[in-house]
């Protein structure tokens, strides 16, 4: 029992004084992965309290945040300089590329928020458009 925590210690010791030699821009975006994994937390919470009345709303605001973090979790990967994979990339660009596909996520839930809404013989047609002229523009350069 005595090995175990003192091994939990110097892990946290150990992670810890590697942290603290990550430059400020990545412990921003860090910050900004736990801020939206935070918010999911409370939508939850907030969902088993009161109850799932809007469940496409819940969703909706999951699935957002989620999205959001996984598209940060790109950022950081791409803005670390010690990652080679990326290093003929420019920050800007990551930065950029970050921005469209966040952007273009929110107007995909907006859009389809609005669709769900219509009252029309050609929904599902106009539902389908939306997502593959919302999927083609990810792999347009």
């Amino acid at each position: 029992m005595g090995s175990t925590v003192a091994d939990a210690q110097a892990l946290v010791t150990a992670l810890r004084s590697a942290y603290a030699s990550t430059p400020i821009k990545l412990k921003i975006i860090d910050l900004y992965v736990v801020f939206l994994l935070a918010t999911v937390l409370v939508q939850v919470i907030y969902m088993s309290l009161v109850g799932s009345f809007p469940f496409n709303a819940f969703l909706s605001g999951i699935l957002s945040c989620i999205g959001s973090a996984v598209l940060a979790v790109c950022l950081r990967m791409q803005v670390n300089k010690e990652n080679k994979e990326f290093k003929n990339l420019p920050p800007e660009r990551a930065f950029a590329d970050f921005v469209l596909c966040d952007e273009s996520e929110r107007w995909h839930d907006f859009l389809k928020s609005e669709i769900r809404q219509l009252e029309c013989p050609l929904k599902d047609f106009i539902n389908l458009c939306v997502d593959h002229v919302l999927t083609i523009s990810f792999f347009l350069p």
